[in-house]
């Protein structure tokens, strides 16, 4: 559809671009300063620097940047460093816990099991 009265201008990050750099705020809030006052921006982004769940909302709502999921509870980098394969032969014998969530009496809604480590 062409309409010539109508215009959209989001502005955004680059990619790439670190979601705490102060530099990088403004191309996605070229109002910056007028509309939300640095000092409001600057002390969002402290608070989800310690509080995983209010990044991705600061991402998506001041930046513009996409998500891939709506509330962040562990940092990626957090979750990219425990990737590693695990050895199954190396925790034999050793001493665990198991916790696991129920809907109903049928469904399993999460399971999880924490060796003791050395």
């Amino acid at each position: 559809m062409t309409a010539d009265r109508w215009f959209a201008y989001i502005a955004t990050v680059d990619d790439g671009d670190d979601w705490q750099d102060e530099l990088a705020w403004r191309k996605a809030n070229p109002s910056l300063g007028v509309v939300l006052q640095i000092e409001d921006l600057r002390a969002e982004v402290a608070l989800a620097r310690e509080m995983p769940t209010r990044q991705n909302s600061i991402r998506r709502l001041r930046l513009n940047q996409w998500t891939q999921q709506l509330v962040r509870w562990i940092p990626m980098e957090v979750w990219a460093d425990g990737a590693e394969a695990i050895d199954a032969e190396a925790l034999r014998g050793a001493g665990a816990s198991q916790a696991s969530t129920w809907r109903g009496s049928t469904t399993c809604r999460r399971w999880r099991c924490c060796f003791r480590g050395e």
